[in-house]
């Protein structure tokens, strides 16, 4: 019964190479339409000892249009006295799009776009990404072609990848995929992969946590450009003022921050930092926007999630991100339409700049909140 299983397994991976191997590698290098052949289709096919992943991600290397000699890379694989080990497959992609003798700081991009998308909440685009991963400075548009070109292209294989203007165009329409999470567990697993493509969690969200608190660095009172006097709800056109106003790797951040930054430890100085800033400057308006993209029931717990952080990690007495009056002020907002929420943020006198007061009180209003 086994055998029999095998052989149908078998006869279906060879139907696959055999519809898709010409077609893959002829869109870059000219190829026989029953490319490569009976002999070596079956000599491939019985390399992957019916592991239908391995056979896709075998297709993807010889089909990526970075390497256009699909023949030596066969003749490659085939040559080998072993079988395909799926850990082999993936460290030979990654050697490949990332030598040895690469540059430290690609090395380092290389890790960080693998890492982001790994730890990401969403799928995301080429552009969200660089929005998250550019420092201060760094135009988004430059590092999204750059990351396109030095490590998306190279990646192929194991990552389903829109073109970078499309991507543009329709935002998260089209985001960045892996094709087998077994190469996400692969690029986790300390007993697996190699130690310069191993990713620490941790840090991939200290690192996104930092990118989203720089996003954020962006916020501003009625950035949707609203009538004060109305609701969200009676603004006909507030998703085309969303898309128009709020980017998606803005709203990522929104949307996101209290996760990563739940993952993420106090070692990081630009964290405390940034995290300071943020309680102090953008919280309210870290709320409006939370309230344009429908996400009004989610914030308190996202805010307490950040307080408890804030908590741990900088002030035993913190600012207090989730006051007592927000969900009062919420349940007010929803039967007073043209009312403005009014949120008292309570600074410790722990905390710099408190200039010694046991509270110093800060009130804010917040408009179109609902």
């Amino acid at each position: 019964m086994v055998d029999e299983k095998m052989e149908r397994v078998e006869e279906d991976i060879s139907a696959y190479f055999k519809e898709r191997l010409p077609r893959m590698v002829g869109r870059w290098v000219a190829q026989p339409s029953n490319w490569p052949g009976d002999d070596k289709r079956q000599a491939l096919v019985h390399k992957t000892q019916g592991l239908f992943i391995c056979a896709t991600t075998v297709a993807g290397m010889l089909a990526d249009s970075n390497f256009r000699d699909p023949e030596a890379q066969l003749e490659g694989i085939l040559s080998s006295n072993n079988i395909i080990h799926l850990d082999n497959v993936y460290a030979q992609i990654l050697n490949r799009a990332c030598p040895i003798s690469s540059r430290t700081d690609l090395l380092a991009l290389f890790r960080n776009v693998l890492g982001t998308l790994v730890v990401a909440r969403v799928p995301i685009n080429t552009h969200t990404l660089a929005s998250l991963l550019s420092p201060d400075g760094v135009e988004q548009r430059t590092l999204a072609y750059r990351i396109r070109g030095t490590v998306l292209a190279y990646l192929q294989a194991v990552l389903i990848i829109p073109d970078i203007e499309t991507s543009e165009v329709t935002q998260d329409a089209h985001p960045i995929r892996f094709i087998h999470t077994s190469f996400v567990d692969y690029l986790t697993d300390k007993s697996r992969c190699e130690p310069r493509f191993l990713l620490n969690l941790n840090k991939q969200h200290e690192q996104l946590a930092i990118g989203c608190l720089r996003r954020m660095r962006g916020l501003k009172y009625n950035m949707c450009d609203l009538d004060p006097s109305r609701l969200n709800s009676e603004v006909e056109d507030l998703e085309q003022r969303i898309r128009d106003h709020l980017s998606p790797g803005l709203q990522y951040a929104c949307a996101q921050i209290s996760v990563h930054l739940s993952q993420t430890s106090a070692d990081s100085a630009e964290v405390r930092s940034l995290m300071e800033e943020f309680a102090e400057v953008r919280l309210l308006n870290w709320l409006e926007v939370l309230s344009l993209m429908g996400m009004v029931s989610q914030a308190v717990g996202m805010a307490s999630q950040s307080e408890s952080w804030v908590k741990q990690n900088l002030y035993p007495d913190p600012i207090a991100l989730v006051p007592s009056s927000i969900p009062a002020s919420l349940s007010h907002s929803l039967n007073s339409p043209h009312s403005h929420l009014t949120i008292p943020v309570h600074l410790s006198d722990n905390m710099p700049g408190s200039e010694g007061s046991a509270v110093v009180g800060k009130r804010a209003k917040v408009k179109h909140f609902l």
